[in-house]
Parts: structure tokens; sequence; C-alpha cells
């Protein structure tokens, strides 16, 4: 059907129709969340018979060599402990083993003492007057040595007195000597008087072996 010219014309008459007001936008503030990032997964590898052994012989190694170690550790701890105990050990059979010796030898010189005491007088003695003499012939030089024909006097056992005029013959000095037996020597210059004490120290020496 055909439309009129008139339906195209604008009439004023007619109320004015307002077309509604678009809603403005609402804007939310809210932050921007980024995006995750994805880790690349590993790729996912097909256990195969070849994998599957190599990663048994794998663990079979790694354990053996923690046994290994397991058991080198044992040994060491061991050995440390054998030493250890060797060393209390033979510290305690040395103390007990020295004190044995030790009360052992005390026995020994006991029991023995006086018999080698009496083994060694004659030695013993023998050495002691040799060199009582040697003390008396040097006494004796000393108090001579200022004077002009000295003369002393000598009283003791023959031997001792002989071995006094030997050592004193040389000495320009004259002797008067006098055998009263004994084991000491006594010699008189003028006012002085010189006399060994071998007597007296055998006396000592036998005291000893008595308490003994």
């Amino acid at each position: 059907m055909a439309r009129s010219v008139a339906d195209f014309l604008r009439r004023f008459d007619e109320p004015r129709v307002v077309a509604p007001l678009a809603p403005e936008p609402v804007v939310i503030d809210e932050p921007l969340i980024e995006a995750e990032e994805t880790e690349p997964r590993e790729p996912i590898v097909e256990l195969t018979d070849e994998l599957r052994d190599q990663l048994v012989e794998e663990g079979r190694a790694a354990a053996k060599e923690e046994c290994e170690e397991l058991i080198a550790r044992e040994r060491a701890a061991s050995l440390l402990r054998l030493e250890t105990e060797r060393r209390s050990w033979a510290r305690e059979e040395g103390e007990r083993l020295g004190e044995q010796f030790r009360s052992a030898f005390d026995r020994f010189v006991e029991e023995t003492g006086a018999d080698v005491g009496r083994v060694l007088e004659p030695f013993v003695t023998g050495e002691v007057r040799e060199r009582m003499v040697e003390a008396l012939v040097d006494r004796l030089r000393v108090m001579i040595a200022d004077r002009e024909h000295p003369v002393v006097r000598l009283c003791g056992p023959t031997d001792l007195l002989d071995s006094l005029c030997e050592k004193l013959g040389g000495e320009g000095v004259a002797t008067r000597i006098e055998d009263v037996g004994g084991v000491d020597v006594r010699a008189r210059l003028d006012a002085t008087t010189i006399e060994t004490s071998l007597e007296d120290w055998m006396r000592e020496l036998h005291d000893e072996d008595g308490a003994q």
C-alpha cells in the first residue's frame, strides 16, 4: 500500500517524545588480577623395561654403598672399643703385676738382706778401712807440713800401722807404733790426736742389720 506525503511531514501539534537517557556506566575499582604463569610441566617419561632395569640397578648400587659405609663405621667403632679395652686391661694388669713384683722384691730383700750383708761385709769393711787410712794420712800431712823432724805415735792393728808407715815413709816423719789390736788407728802428734771410727761404723751397720 502506498503511503501519502503527509505521513512523512512533521507535525508540531503532537506532544514531544523525549528518548530516555542511557544509564551511565558503573566503574568498579578493582585491582587487576594478573594471570598466573603456569610452570611448564615436565614431559612424562614412559617407564620402559630398560628404564625400569636401570632404576633397579641404581637403587641396588645406592643400597650397597650405604651398607658398606655402615659396615665400615661399625668396624671402626669396634676397633676403637677393642683398643680402649686393651689399654685398660694392660694398665690394670701392669699395676697388678707391678704390685706383685714389689711385694716379691721386698720379701726377697727381707729374707736375703742379712745373708748378703754378711757376705759383703769383709769387702765393704776393707774398702772403708782403706779410705779411712787415706784420710788419716792426708790429715797427718797437713799437721806435719810446717814442722821439723816431727814424731808421730801410732796405735792400732799391725796391718793398718804398716800401711800408715809405708804411706808416710817419704814424708820425712818418724813414727812410733804400738800394736793394740782392734780395727781403728790412733795417731798422736804432740798434743793433737786423730782417730779413725771404723769400729763405730761397723757397730751401726750390725745394728741396722739386726733391726731389719
